[in-house]
């Protein structure tokens, strides 16, 4: 996942990753599926909240499917992430 991308570019990375229509991802972020259209091209801007709401939600996604930003390549590619047992 390009951790140091741009949000629409995290929005639509995530999306091929995750195997999601537009209409599926707008779905899941409440969004019309015309607005998430408009943020992923970059034709609209996403409000700060809405930014801040995606991020986390994509972050959330990640840390689930146990992706992580590689610090080796400063975020650009995800990894398998360490998990240590309790």
């Amino acid at each position: 996942m390009p951790w140091n991308g741009t949000m629409r570019q995290r929005m639509a990375v995530w999306r091929a990753i995750a195997q999601l229509t537009q209409a599926d991802a707008a779905q899941l972020a409440g969004v019309s599926l015309a607005t998430w259209s408009r943020w992923e091209r970059g034709t609209h801007r996403i409000p700060y909240r809405e930014w801040q709401r995606l991020a986390r939600m994509i972050e959330a996604w990640a840390f689930e499917h146990d992706l992580r930003p590689d610090a080796s390549t400063g975020g650009s590619r995800p990894v398998q992430a360490e998990r240590s047992e309790p």
